[in-house]
């Protein structure tokens, strides 16, 4: 732990702040999804990933906006810098004592802590839709273990919802194994959303040159033992 955050935490602690900071993680709302296939014939050679498109999803989030500037409190020794009217504020995660932590999403309006590392900024505590205490928080999403609480809650919040667009792999995820005879081979990769661990298939093109492996269907165009050419049909989507 850089020395100086490490005296953020110890000077925050001795000002009387609430019991260490247990946070847990939130979910968003998913409010749409869909996964986009490669239009265009894609090939692969053995052992590489077949390009099968993309994941995509539209997320909604629990947040807040800053209704006026406000002079945050701050521990002895430091100066938290104030809170922007207008910054948006996600709730980035719950404190065991029914609180929620609040990230700024806003980046011009970063509440950084000066004197401390660039990468620490000042997130806030809220209860019941007012703000209560603030806290230092790590942009990897990492939390410092105490929260400052305030003398008093603070009516600056308004509820707001924030949505975020999410793209990602497809759930199923497929190597190209080559071919002997008709019979080509794939194998699927572990992965989340698909198998949980790596399965081998065949296919026997003479049958037919479309394929499927948990409703991704491909059309085969050619297949040697060193290189497949396919379209994409479907995602299972």
């Amino acid at each position: 732990m850089p020395r100086k955050l490490f005296a953020l935490i110890v000077v925050v602690a001795a000002a009387g702040c609430s019991a260490p900071l247990v946070v847990s993680s939130v979910e968003p709302r998913v409010i749409e999804r869909a996964v986009t296939a490669p239009r265009e014939v894609m090939t692969a050679a053995v052992g590489e990933e077949l390009v099968l498109g993309a994941a995509w999803r539209r997320l909604v989030w629990r947040g807040y906006v800053v209704t006026r500037d406000f002079p945050q409190p701050s521990p002895p020794g430091q100066r938290f810098p104030p809170l922007q009217r207008g910054s948006v504020w996600k709730v980035a995660g719950v404190t065991d004592d029914g609180g929620e932590v609040l990230r700024c999403m806003s980046r011009s309006m970063y509440p950084r802590i000066p004197g401390v590392v660039a990468d620490w900024q000042v997130c806030l505590i809220a209860r019941q839709g007012r703000a209560v205490g603030s806290a230092a928080c790590y942009d990897n999403g990492s939390f410092s273990p105490f929260a400052m609480e305030w003398d008093r809650p603070e009516d600056i919040l308004r509820p707001r919802e924030i949505e975020e667009s999410e793209v990602g792999a497809t759930p199923v995820r497929l190597l190209y194994s080559g071919r002997v005879g008709p019979t080509v081979m794939l194998t699927e990769l572990p992965s989340p959303a698909g198998a949980a661990e790596e399965r081998r298939y065949t296919f026997d093109l003479s049958d037919s040159t479309v394929i499927g492996v948990r409703g991704v269907r491909l059309e085969i165009v050619e297949a040697t033992n060193t290189r497949i050419s396919y379209r994409v049909l479907s995602t299972g989507e």
